[in-house]
């Protein structure tokens, strides 16, 4: 592939995430990623994708004659073992984030923060011993809203304080929920030198009230599928 003219999609499920060589940012439908491939000459796509999206992209990207290469989760690339019975049952950017940071000679903790929070455990030897999957902040909050009679939308954007008002008490409370599940999590594995490693739309509002701020990554999907990029009997998987 030739990577400066190769366009790199994350999708979610509330928008694409896209790295084109040092140029990056959001999309917001199928349709602007195709005006984007347009403008910008795109040559080939790779798109790691929860949503329905991806498989749009393709074939909107197969009718404009350019090369499209959806992901997929396999046992045992760069070294990860994943303990799914069924790893293909695994979300692709789960197995991204893993993928961006095995070799790491360390146990890492993945907390990726967006639309559900999920948080997954990789030893030193790059073995998946297991996560948990939680509503993420918005769905959270939304879900107490749309789900409870005559409860405010929810404007605030928290701290992890006592709520003095309803709107207050959802915002903060479900801020402290899911930092404080971080920061159980982190004591229960109880692991020494654990590296603690934040992604997602999300990380950082919650990051802020965790005991375990580790280090965030914003791109750690997008430098998982670089990886996998330049693993030429990968991609060759996909064919």
């Amino acid at each position: 592939m030739v990577v400066a003219r190769t366009l790199l999609l994350d999708c979610g499920n509330s928008s694409i995430k896209y790295q084109l060589g040092a140029e990056g940012g959001r999309l917001q439908s199928a349709a602007s990623v195709c005006e984007l491939v347009k403008a910008r000459s795109v040559a080939q796509v790779v798109v790691a994708s929860v949503s329905v999206q991806g498989q749009q992209i393709k074939q909107l990207l197969f009718e404009m004659g350019i090369g499209c290469a959806v992901l997929e989760v396999r046992q045992g690339w760069h070294g990860v073992s994943l303990c799914y019975e069924n790893p293909e049952r695994l979300g692709i950017d789960r197995w991204l984030t893993m993928v961006a940071l095995s070799g790491n000679d360390r146990d890492s903790l993945v907390i990726d923060a967006g639309t559900a929070l999920t948080i997954d455990l990789l030893d030193r030897d790059d073995q998946h011993l297991g996560g948990y999957i939680l509503p993420g902040l918005g769905l959270m909050r939304r879900s107490l809203v749309d789900d409870t009679f005559a409860l405010p939308a929810v404007a605030d954007a928290g701290s992890v304080d006592l709520g003095r008002s309803t709107d207050a008490c959802i915002a903060n409370g479900t801020l402290f929920a899911l930092a404080a599940t971080v920061d159980a999590t982190v004591q229960r594995i109880n692991r020494p030198q654990l590296e603690v490693v934040w992604t997602g739309g999300d990380a950082q509002r919650i990051r802020a009230f965790s005991q375990y701020s580790g280090e965030c990554r914003p791109d750690l999907v997008l430098d998982g599928i670089k990886r996998l990029l330049a693993d030429t009997s990968y991609m060759e998987t996909l064919l």
